[in-house]
């Protein structure tokens, strides 16, 4: 929870006047959030399971992410390091959102979005190894915008329409293949059914308060216990409970007032 305490001068000793435009002040009150995460590689996938095919005129895929390597800076370099995937149902349409690092015409300090099979977004931002960014996608029905740590990007036209996904195809980690080799860390997982605003990013990237409407499924990945498949709960309460496969390494004391986590 955010608190907002409101102050206000009603009297000065000595009968000093007051200036009625600064007489007020607003204290926001946001603590720091000190929490667990796990470190995934190859080994691992994440599947974000609903309990039925999400179907979205506008929607928000927000995540924190930290990658220990994106390769050497040249095209080609660790591509296709795939980070969140949500695949169509079979017989509909390809309405797929696919995020990655890397391509082959980009280098793997990059970050790359398909929608329905096509590239709609490479970033203009090169992201460190060993840091945390909070990531946000949204599609609010004819443009797609991408923040990064609450900034605005790039945005692209987008009238895409409905997208329908496939509530048993949706994941972090392509690890059955050779192209996954960084271990990734991540947590804040969110998908929502709305256009979420900057603002709203700005104000809730470590944390959000799990009733908000729109917020359809919300994976603090928090649990900070178990050693290989572990059930990771919806904090919503709409009961989309995911999936940690493959054996796990948690990380302690994950503070949301730093950056930098080598660990």
């Amino acid at each position: 929870k955010k608190y907002a305490i409101p102050l206000s001068i009603l009297e000065v000793e000595g009968g000093a006047p007051i200036l009625e435009s600064v007489k007020g002040v607003i204290y926001a009150l946001d603590q720091v959030i000190v929490t667990s995460a796990p470190k995934l590689n190859r080994n691992n996938k994440v599947n974000y399971t609903f309990l039925e095919n999400p179907e979205y005129d506008t929607w928000t895929v927000e995540m924190m992410v930290n990658m220990d390597n994106l390769g050497n800076g040249t095209n080609g370099n660790y591509n296709n390091q795939v980070i969140f995937n949500a695949g169509s149902p079979a017989g509909e349409k390809n309405t797929a959102v696919f995020v990655r690092f890397g391509d082959a015409m980009i280098p793997g300090n990059k970050l790359q979005i398909k929608l329905c099979g096509n590239v709609i977004y490479e970033s203009n931002l090169v992201f460190n190894t060993n840091e945390w960014y909070h990531l946000a996608f949204v599609y609010n029905g004819s443009k797609f915008r991408v923040y990064i740590d609450g900034i605005l990007d790039k945005e692209a036209d987008a009238n895409l329409g409905t997208f329908k996904f496939n509530k048993d195809n949706i994941f972090s980690i392509n690890g059955t293949t050779q192209y996954f080799k960084a271990n990734m860390k991540i947590r804040e997982v969110r998908m929502w059914n709305t256009a979420i605003s900057q603002m709203q990013i700005k104000d809730n990237m470590f944390a959000v308060d799990p009733q908000t409407e729109g917020l359809q499924a919300y994976w603090k990945m928090n649990e900070g216990t178990g050693a290989s498949d572990i059930i990771i709960k919806d904090a919503t309460g709409h009961g989309n409970d995911g999936k940690i496969s493959g054996p796990i390494t948690w990380l302690d004391n994950v503070r949301s007032d730093k950056k930098a986590d080598n660990r």
